[in-house]
């Protein structure tokens, strides 16, 4: 519902807002996050064509633009760059509009005073769709030239119009009629059809499929594309070369290796990146120990010495845990600077032990190409009986704690 402000509250609220370049709102630090005024281009943003109409469509809250499965991530986030930035923060969120389609916006925050009991932001927004849509249509094309090396058949499905897109000699994508079974010589549908199941649980999916005396391997993952849901589909045949000799040497399986690299290892860093996270999360079943971490005024080492700087730093941090890590334990790339480590069998004094280690060990770390500059990590650790969104999102409360005080771990129950 949309909350009262004094008239000078909000005619304040509009001066900063008409002032800004570009979108920009004014919203409230209330636990709704109520917005007090946003300008014409914010409201164009979402589709809609008056400030009323944009209030009504939002329920008068900052929350209520923002899609549903970016709602908590953004929320810790500006909490998080609060605490570490001061009185600033910036997002990069999807929000959804009027006719139900998504525009990927990049969002930059202030603390004013417009007067009253709570504390005011005024936010300048970015619509960074059309930027993001074709970087993803890039690099999913270059993925996609990639696996072509491998794969006889590399193809894009998009389910709702019964449409395939392969690429050609170019690499552009040509579309065509989608008949899943003709790629694998069948007159109908095969009854296990993983990219339904790739489509549905959102996840990659596999088989391998007998034809006559042939057998293919097949792969299937949903991929988002210009905030559309499509199958990528990859077929490779198996013949007496790849599967016994291509096995003797490795080729084979190095495929399937890299391929599963691609897909779930973040490149930078070498960690596993958030998809394996979100998509692998029902097998963690032996998992002890949680523990999220992140750099100390990280932006501050990217505006004063660059941002290839700061990649070396993300760089040298993962490795650094994982000179600490078992076999047993795994760390994932969680965003941006933020790195979550799942410990196997571990005791509360040897988590500690461990966490300290790698607090202590970062704090010594030395840059020949910056050696002015001093990093230190916040973290949180626990220990837990299972690993669950709600005591991720304890751990992510004690790292919280611990960025209060900065270059410390904070170890909860």
């Amino acid at each position: 519902m949309e909350r009262l402000f004094t008239i000078e509250i909000r005619e304040n609220a509009q001066l900063i807002a008409e002032s800004m370049p570009g979108a920009a709102f004014v919203f409230c630090d209330d636990p709704e996050e109520h917005i007090v005024y946003a300008n014409e281009m914010m409201w164009k943003i979402v589709g809609c064509d008056s400030l009323e109409e944009y209030m009504e469509f939002t329920g008068g809250s900052r929350k209520g633009m923002v899609k549903a499965e970016d709602l908590e991530e953004t929320e810790r986030k500006i909490r998080r760059d609060i605490v570490k930035n001061g009185s600033r923060f910036e997002l990069h969120y999807r929000v959804l509009c009027k006719d139900q389609r998504e525009r990927f916006v990049e969002t930059r925050g202030k603390r004013i005073s417009l007067g009253g009991e709570h504390a005011f932001f005024a936010v300048m927004v970015r619509d960074e769709t059309r930027y993001r849509q074709e970087s993803e249509r890039m690099e999913l094309i270059r993925f996609m030239r990639q696996l072509q090396k491998f794969y006889d058949l590399v193809r894009l499905v998009e389910v709702d119009t019964n449409t395939q897109y392969t690429l050609n000699e170019i690499g552009e994508l040509v579309p065509g009629m989608y008949k899943c079974f003709t790629a694998l010589k069948r007159n109908c549908r095969c009854e296990n059809c993983v990219s339904a199941k790739a489509l549905w649980t959102k996840r990659q999916t596999i088989k391998f499929e007998s034809v006559d005396n042939d057998i293919y391997y097949v792969t299937a993952r949903s991929v988002m594309l210009e905030g559309k849901d499509y199958v990528l589909e990859l077929i490779k045949k198996i013949t007496d070369e790849t599967m016994f000799g291509a096995l003797g040497d490795g080729k084979f399986t190095d495929v399937i290796l890299q391929h599963n690299k691609k897909i779930y290892m973040d490149a930078l860093t070498g960690a596993y990146n958030r998809n394996y996270y979100e998509e692998q999360f029902f097998t963690f079943n032996t998992i002890h120990a949680i523990a999220m971490l992140d750099v100390d005024d990280y932006k501050k080492v990217n505006d004063q010495y660059g941002h290839p700087i700061g990649d070396q730093v993300l760089r040298e941090i993962a490795g650094i845990i994982r000179e600490h890590m078992r076999e047993c334990d795994a760390v994932i790339r969680y965003g941006g600077d933020e790195f979550l480590i799942l410990f196997g069998e571990i005791t509360e004094d040897l988590l500690r032990i461990r966490m300290e280690q790698i607090r202590t060990r970062i704090a010594k770390m030395k840059l020949k190409e910056a050696p002015g500059c001093r990093i230190s990590i916040s973290a949180g650790a626990g220990l837990f009986d299972s690993l669950t969104q709600e005591n991720v999102r304890r751990v992510d409360q004690l790292l919280y704690e611990a960025k209060k005080t900065k270059n410390m771990v904070c170890i909860g129950e």
